[in-house]
């Protein structure tokens, strides 16, 4: 497992962030204090998520992120998160995210 490179510039685009709180998967965040009126607070704490947590795979230049999401309430809840790094860019943009089982084959980051 790796860091996805990149990470520390990566990018949200609203209107996927706002797919995603209309989508049937805001629950999950919602249930962690997310709130769907402060965007900025999502969109920083998806930024931090590849950040945080080493990569699990990668397809090409499509990234997947499990676990840690840093969370207004604190329980920062194994999310899963899928980026992509378009072809000619280094900035990874947020594609979707997800609730994701804590598995125990897979350590927090440090």
């Amino acid at each position: 497992m790796s860091f996805m490179p990149g990470a520390r510039n990566a990018q949200v685009d609203p209107h996927k962030l706002r797919y995603l709180v209309a989508s049937g998967k805001a629950r999950f965040f919602t249930d962690h204090g997310f709130d769907p009126r402060r965007e900025a607070e999502w969109t920083a704490a998806l930024r931090q998520h590849p950040q945080l947590n080493h990569v699990e795979t990668v397809h090409g230049v499509k990234y997947t992120v499990r676990c840690s999401l840093p969370s207004p309430d604190g329980r920062n809840p194994c999310a899963f998160t899928v980026w992509m790094v378009d072809v000619g860019q280094s900035v990874p943009r947020f594609v979707t995210g997800y609730a994701s089982p804590r598995h125990n084959n897979i350590p927090p980051a440090p």
